[in-house]
């Protein structure tokens, strides 16, 4: 039985994974098995493992956050399209110099110059 190989302390302060909760209500799902047996076999309280079966069958279970801060964050993820940078191409070379402060300056020279390249730069630099 896995409660008795647990010490207490671990009881405590055990995080279960979504796989391993999902995997325990399931035993609960099972004819003639009760939510008190199942919780007492992992030494859970009757409440939380309840609190997941109702998590499970509102199909919650999957997504449930993985700390409080998060459970009123949402992410949403747009389209991102990539286009290849603009290059300057010439027989000329480009020379670039970046004033960092009174005493630091970043000089560039290049035959092709990547803007996108230098602007994540310049980006960077103003952190």
């Amino acid at each position: 039985m896995l409660a008795e190989s647990l010490p207490p302390a671990t009881l405590l302060t055990r995080k279960w994974p979504i796989a391993e909760k999902r995997r325990i209500v399931e035993l609960t799902l099972q004819p003639g098995t009760s939510v008190k047996s199942v919780a007492a076999e992992y030494q859970l309280d009757t409440s939380t493992l309840s609190q997941w079966r109702t998590h499970y069958r509102k199909g919650l279970l999957e997504q449930m956050p993985r700390t409080k801060k998060a459970k009123n964050r949402q992410t949403d993820f747009l389209p991102v399209t990539i286009n290849a940078a603009p290059t300057i191409k010439g027989s000329a070379h480009a020379i670039v110099t970046i004033q960092i402060s009174s005493e630091v300056s970043l000089k560039i020279e290049a035959e092709t110059l990547d803007y996108s390249a230098l602007g994540t730069l310049i980006a960077q630099i103003r952190q």
